[in-house]
């Protein structure tokens, strides 16, 4: 699964299906007990690869870069605009109004449980 073990999420050892392990991982990643850093990595890492392609692009503009390093500059700042689209999607495309639709459901989930 990556980050955590089945154990760490509280998912039975012989979880039966990716999604049964995706839905524990997600519990565990919305828990009020979680880590703070464990539920803010991604916004932190989206934020982190803005603030490189904007620095990237200041350097372009602004300073004196040799021939050789601009080509290498160019081609790191070509693969961060990529991860930049890439989580403009997410954030504010589908996979954004998924994630959101799913913790609603959770939540919902959560509160017939126990009632």
């Amino acid at each position: 699964m990556g980050f955590f073990s089945k154990k760490e999420i509280g998912a039975p050892p012989e979880a039966a299906t990716t999604s049964e392990e995706r839905s524990h991982a997600y519990h565990y990643l919305n828990a009020d007990a979680a880590p703070w850093l464990t539920k803010h990595i991604s916004s932190i890492l989206a934020l982190l690869a803005f603030f490189l392609s904007f620095l990237l692009f200041f350097a372009i503009l602004f300073l004196n870069i040799s021939q050789e390093k601009k080509d290498i500059v160019i081609y790191i700042l070509g693969v961060l605009s990529a991860i930049d689209t890439q989580i403009v999607s997410f954030y504010f495309g589908s996979s954004k109004e998924s994630e959101v639709k799913n913790r609603m459901l959770s939540h919902t989930m959560m509160k017939k449980g126990n009632d």
